[in-house]
Parts: C-alpha cells; sequence; structure tokens
C-alpha cells in the first residue's frame, strides 16, 4: 500500500480528529511550563528559549507534508495514551508517576515524557521517554543520536524539571514506538474510557520488550567503549524493568505477536554496534 492510501485509511477509520484533538489538548495541559523557572534561570533565559522553540516550530510547519502531519498526530495520540495509562493502569509497573516535558525539552532534548519511579526510603528513579510513530526515519534518527550520547559519555538532559531543583541530569533515553494500526486500537479504547480492556492489553508487554532490548543493547555498547557510569544507569533501569516485565507477563494474554514497528525498531538494534 502506498504511503498516501495507507495514511488516509488511518485517519478515516475511527474518529481520528477527536482523538487527536484529546490527545493534543491533554498533552498542552499537562505539559511543564518554562514560565514557572524564572527563579531558576532568569525572564531572559526563558524568553530566549521560548523563541528557540517557536523558530523550530516554524521550520517544522514549513516541512510539513501529509505523511509528516499523520505521523506527528499517531505520536501526539500515542504519548498522550502513554501519559495516562502508565499511571492509571500501571502500564510500567506500580508507583509510577509521568511527567509531561515542556515543549523546548520535548525539541531540543528530544524526551517527550518522563517516567518517575518511586523507589524505597523516598528515593526515586527517572527514565526518559521518547515517543514515536509510524515514520520509521525518525526512529532511526533517534537511534543513531543515543549511540553518539553514549560514545560521547553522556546520557539525556531535562532543562525543565521542578523548580527549585530544575534540571534533571545523566536520564537514559529510550524509544516507545508503535504503528498506526496498534494505536487505533488502543486509541479507540483510549477515547472510550474502556479502563479494563486497556489494563490488559497486550500492548504493556511491547513497551516493557522495546524498553528492555533497548537497555541491554545501549549497556553492552557503552561497556565496550568503557563508559562505565553509563553502564551502571542502564543496568539500573534493566534490573528494575525486567521485574515488572516477569510480574505483567503472567498477567496479560499474549499471542506473542508484535506491531511492525517493534520489528523496525529491533532490526536496528541488531545493527546498533556497526561501525557507521
Amino acid at each position: 500500500m502506498k504511503n498516501k492510501e495507507y495514511f488516509d485509511s488511518t485517519t478515516e477509520a475511527l474518529d481520528f480528529k477527536r482523538m487527536h484533538k484529546t490527545a493534543v489538548e491533554k498533552l498542552r495541559g499537562e505539559a511543564i511550563d518554562p514560565v514557572d523557572f524564572s527563579d531558576d534561570f532568569g525572564a531572559e533565559e526563558i524568553v530566549k528559549d521560548q523563541k528557540y522553540v517557536k523558530k523550530m516550530e516554524d521550520i517544522f510547519e514549513r516541512e510539513k507534508n501529509r505523511e509528516k502531519e499523520v505521523a506527528e498526530q499517531l505520536a501526539q495520540i500515542l504519548e498522550a495514551i502513554l501519559l495516562d495509562e502508565i499511571e492509571l493502569n500501571s502500564w510500567l509497573g506500580d508507583n509510577v508517576t509521568t511527567i509531561k516535558t515542556s515543549r523546548f525539552d520535548d525539541i531540543a532534548n528530544g524526551v517527550d515524557l518522563i517516567a518517575e519511579f518511586e523507589m524505597e526510603e523516598e528515593e526515586k528513579h527517572h527514565l526518559g521517554l521518547a515517543v514515536d510513530a509510524t515514520l520509521a526515519h525518525d526512529i532511526n534518527k533517534k537511534i543513531k543520536t543515543i549511540k553518539e550520547e553514549i560514545l560521547n559519555g553522556k546520557l539525556a538532559l531535562i532543562k525543565y524539571f521542578k523548580p527549585g531543583t530544575p534540571s534533571l541530569k545523566d536520564i537514559a533515553r529510550v524509544i516507545i514506538c508503535a504503528d498506526a494500526e496498534t494505536i487505533k486500537e488502543v486509541g479507540e479504547a483510549w477515547l472510550e474510557g474502556k479502563n479494563k480492556e486497556l489494563a490488559k492489553h497486550k500492548i504493556q508487554l511491547q513497551i516493557l520488550e522495546e524498553l528492555i532490548m533497548q537497555l541491554e543493547v545501549f549497556s553492552k555498547f557503552a561497556a565496550k567503549h568503557n563508559k562505565k557510569d553509563l553502564v551502571i544507569i542502564y543496568e539500573e533501569n534493566l534490573k528494575l524493568l525486567k521485574k515488572i516485565y516477569d510480574k505483567k507477563v503472567t498477567e496479560i494474554e499474549d499471542d506473542g505477536i508484535r506491531d511492525t514497528m517493534f520489528y523496525y525498531l529491533e532490526r536496528l538494534l541488531k545493527h546498533f554496534d556497526d561501525e557507521k
């Protein structure tokens, strides 16, 4: 099927406009606002970051085409679903809070959401989630970014996190992806408030498998290049997510079939260590 036909069929298959509108409203309503950080960074720096966002959004608008527009809408729907369901139906286990990043951190630092895990003795553990849907070349680009970060010995940074202690450093950046068919299916249940269905949906296992296979690959690559501090962070995340997965896999009925974007991500990760 040609791209145009594929994307047109996606948007016509259900109340896509209402789903996207609901998602955008949720994301905008919950996004961190840099204005709240005036005491931390000063008004001048915040204005500078706001101008950067405006400049980039103007560029995005000029480069927009039908395929990119629908892919972005699908990604926003998936992002809004994750923002809800990770907390509401414990998609990443219990005691996890999702935080929608500022538009600045979304664009400049490539992190759409933060998953904050409540640990023992009031400790918190953070995982930076980059959400992608449908456009394969975007995932490839983000995988390359992660590879470059590891080689440079650094992880993701969130500039605007919490007033008073604004920035969040050394966050393991990972990608969650799904194809249009998966997003349509889950999105319809989300839009209609079918919480029981969403609580048992196998997409949770796909997401956890995506995260685990990324962290395994990134940890091995970091170890190979003697980035010991990064290995520790990746392994801590792996230990946590594997424990969650082992519990989830006993609770959710699963046919073992994953969607097209999962398998594309899997293929990319198999070649992560290639010299390029």
